[in-house]
């Protein structure tokens, strides 16, 4: 039952950034935490599943079919809608041309936007620095989750994580902890601590990430953005999958499947609508400017999942079949075969 949660998940970040908060807690970031964790328990069940014989080369291909198609539509369609009205907003600074279009394509530097005041004010699909992180994942996933040292990594960025929050370290705590693969790391693993039942290390993972909490609220002199966010994110999502991944529901799997579907889409495509409003000199959106922005993500990422990524869904079932073949060819021309 994870496309419906997916689904709340985005609608949270769509609420978030129509200016939704509560205090100064902000769901979104939350929420993009707990994608972290179901990327690293999905992509987990999928290269533990000895019966889909994925191969890393039939992993990143699988892979790209499942994330690019979406962005690459979404950031033609904002670069269109940025160049045809000329708004501008503060991640919009500089005007799409060649150079700063190709940048946002190749992804994986986007979550280094704190370093650099030109990636910070050319994020043409403002949420696609978080597909640089899960970009990053999938790169190393078919080799670190087969490798003794995973657990290495994973608590090593635990420790980049904790040592940020708490301003231990050199560079932006907020980026270091939260917007880049060193201080995320640890999330997807979590999923993947999940997924394989490793019940020791996902409490010991709890229960450091509470002591942390801890830390920052006695000691820290002051605390940086999201790690409210951050630390409810992993310890909620930890316990939503956990509740979730046995879940069945033969009435309900359609549905949950169609929500889980155009979750992606609605997570890119909803600045279009705060832009639009922009546009129209409200900076500021009310509740009812909210649940327009939102029914517009919703409808729009419909309209974007069978006009893009319902095309590609047959070709990556054929790649995952063809893996199963070659895997099965493999084996039957080996030793044991004669």
């Amino acid at each position: 039952m994870f496309g419906a949660y997916r689904f709340f998940l985005a609608s949270l970040v769509v609420l978030t950034h129509s200016g939704m908060h509560f205090g100064s807690f902000r769901p979104g970031p939350m929420a993009v935490i707990c994608f972290y964790i179901i990327s690293g328990y999905v992509i987990s069940a999928l290269l533990d599943n000895r019966a889909a014989r994925i191969t890393p080369g039939g992993f990143y291909l699988e892979r790209s079919f499942r994330i690019y198609p979406q962005f690459a539509a979404h950031l033609l369609i904002s670069v269109v809608f940025l160049l045809a009205t000329g708004h501008v907003s503060k991640l919009t600074e500089i005007r799409p041309d060649f150079v700063s279009v190709l940048t946002n394509a190749s992804l994986f530097p986007l979550q280094f936007r704190a370093f650099s005041d030109d990636l910070s004010a050319m994020l043409y699909v403002p949420t696609s620095w978080s597909l640089s992180l899960e970009a990053s994942f999938y790169v190393a996933a078919p080799f670190l989750l087969r490798s003794r040292f995973q657990d290495v990594f994973g608590w090593l960025s635990l420790a980049v994580f904790a040592a940020a929050v708490l301003n231990l370290l050199p560079g932006p705590p907020h980026t270091l902890s939260y917007a880049t693969i060193f201080g995320t790391l640890h999330f997807f693993l979590l999923g993947t601590w999940i997924q394989r039942g490793e019940t020791r290390k996902v409490g010991a993972w709890c229960a450091l990430m509470i002591g942390t909490a801890i830390a920052v609220t006695l000691f820290a002199s002051w605390r940086p953005a999201h790690i409210e966010e951050a630390i409810f994110g992993g310890l909620s999502g930890a316990a939503a999958i956990y509740l979730l991944k046995n879940a069945r529901n033969a009435r309900l799997k359609h549905l949950d499947d169609w929500l889980g579907r155009i979750s992606y889409p609605v997570f890119l495509n909803h600045f279009l609508f705060i832009w639009s409003f922009e546009l129209l000199g409200r900076d500021t959106l009310s509740n009812s400017d909210r649940c327009l922005v939102l029914a517009g993500s919703w409808i729009f990422g419909l309209i974007c999942y069978w006009a893009v990524e319902h095309p590609t869904h047959a070709f990556r079932r054929s790649l995952r079949m063809m893996g199963q073949r070659a895997a099965l060819a493999r084996e039957g021309g080996g030793p044991a075969r004669g």
